[in-house]
């Protein structure tokens, strides 16, 4: 992590500083090291949401729907053992298949919103994660032992991408994993192919190059258009195959504001040890598609074990939500590079994002709604408390946005740049349209769906 540069960023009133996050971790296994593990589908209106997006956005539709992806999704969640229960979400997709593992118990603020929202006529159902109630694949299950989100897991029971995926692949003969390592930029022959990709040792600052038949962009959102963007040429004076001039455009964050309060009447003589355990047991997807909500597309709500209580001390038991919506996707919204240098050299990431009025309606909506749910359960002293998401959050998305028209799009709908044979995007870059929950399982998903048909 010693390597985590920060990136330039607007602040919420639009002042600019050196504290954006380009990174979900600066770590081998990037953010699954430190997430929560919970792993959403995307619903049906993630793939094309048209109709609920503002005239002045991009286009939201992908270039592949939900049945594409549900084979992807059920490979996956075996894989990583997800818990949960897909038939409890009220928006679950008719045409989904697959089952999940037997979904984690409620923690005791899970209990107490859980009632909650029945009381109000909602739907609350287990949050899917991909943390072990039980033994599998050689992981146990889990015991509470550190907070989820932060955190590594010590006995191996959250099921991130190194020891799941990246740790049996080191296994096998021809794979190298290369720590510490910066890729600087992509050289090119011939316009429509890489050549080699040159890269920076950091503990040594030797510079070497990775000559391969394929290359695969899969650092994060605003990685891995940052490196595309380093890489010009006489061919390609603004990034290796950026033809449409859309690299780095549409930059998503998913808008989010956490919501607590305090309760006092709870049925539980002795409360668990707080900051520790799952981040989030309970989820309610009600609010997903509202008529009442701006545009008609609202969210997700689900507990948010906190890592803090902001200050506010009290009494009883500290319940926290988050609220988190699908923000526009613009092509305002971006990153580019500065003229500032890092320390490797290469140009500083500017963040150049700014909340659309829609989205900031939206989730003042969500917002009123978290609300409601705590007053429902007598939650006192309920505040609203910053996710900081405009300085680059955790769901990172778009940038390198698929689509069938080169045009309007960076690559097509197997992740493969329209205009370089052999450059593929397989994380968030890809996604038109940020969808409303957490994206990792579909980033997963997708992946092993541009993998299953790259050809070698």
């Amino acid at each position: 992590m010693s390597h985590a540069e920060k990136a330039y960023a607007r602040e919420s009133d639009g002042t600019w500083g050196n504290n954006g996050y380009p990174w979900s971790a600066s770590a081998v296994g990037g953010g699954t090291i430190f997430y929560a593990g919970i792993s959403f589908r995307y619903k049906d209106v993630d793939f094309d949401a048209r109709e609920y997006v503002a005239s002045d956005a991009l286009d939201p539709q992908w270039p592949i729907g939900y049945s594409d992806l549900d084979p992807y999704y059920n490979k996956i969640e075996q894989w990583l053992g997800v818990s949960g229960d897909l038939n409890a979400d009220p928006f679950k997709n008719s045409a989904g298949t697959g089952s999940l593992r037997t979904a984690h118990s409620y923690s005791q603020q899970g209990a107490l919103i859980d009632q909650a929202g029945k009381e109000l006529g909602l739907h609350p159902f287990p949050t899917p994660l991909a943390v072990n109630t039980t033994d599998h694949n050689g992981y146990p299950g889990c015991d509470n032992l550190t907070s989820c989100t932060d955190y590594a897991c010590p006995i191996g029971a959250k099921a991130d991408s190194f020891t799941r995926i990246l740790k049996p692949v080191l296994k096998l003969e021809h794979v190298t994993l290369m720590k510490n390592t910066k890729a600087l930029a992509f050289h090119q022959t011939d316009p429509s192919v890489i050549d080699s990709l040159e890269c920076l040792d950091l503990d040594t600052k030797e510079r070497f190059h990775i000559r391969a038949k394929q290359f695969v962009l899969a650092g994060n959102a605003i990685q891995s258009a940052a490196l595309v963007l380093r890489s010009t040429n006489k061919w390609w004076p603004d990034g290796v195959g950026n033809k449409s001039g859309l690299v780095g455009s549409g930059l998503s964050f998913k808008n989010s504001e956490y919501v607590s309060g305090w309760v006092d009447n709870h049925p539980y003589e002795q409360l668990n040890e707080p900051l520790k355990g799952l981040y989030s047991t309970v989820s309610i997807t009600d609010y997903y598609q509202d008529p009442h909500c701006h545009s008609g597309l609202g969210g997700l709500i689900y507990e948010a074990n906190p890592w803090t209580y902001y200050g506010h001390e009290g009494s009883g038991m500290y319940v926290q939500l988050e609220c988190i919506i699908a923000d526009q996707p613009m092509v305002t919204n971006k990153v580019r590079l500065s003229n500032d240098k890092e320390a490797t050299g290469v140009p500083k990431i500017v963040l150049d994002y700014q909340t659309h009025e829609w989205d900031k309606r939206r989730l003042s909506f969500m917002i009123e709604r978290a609300g409601e749910i705590l007053t429902a359960m007598g939650a006192k002293r309920v505040q609203c408390n910053p996710s900081y998401y405009y300085l680059g959050s955790a769901h990172l998305h778009g940038t390198c946005r698929a689509g069938t028209d080169e045009r309007t799009s960076v690559v097509d709908k197997f992740g493969r740049f329209h205009t370089i044979d052999n450059l593929f995007a397989a994380d968030g870059s890809f996604m038109p349209f940020a969808g409303g929950v957490n994206p990792t399982l579909t980033i997963q998903a997708n992946a092993l769906r541009i993998a299953e048909n790259m050809s070698v």
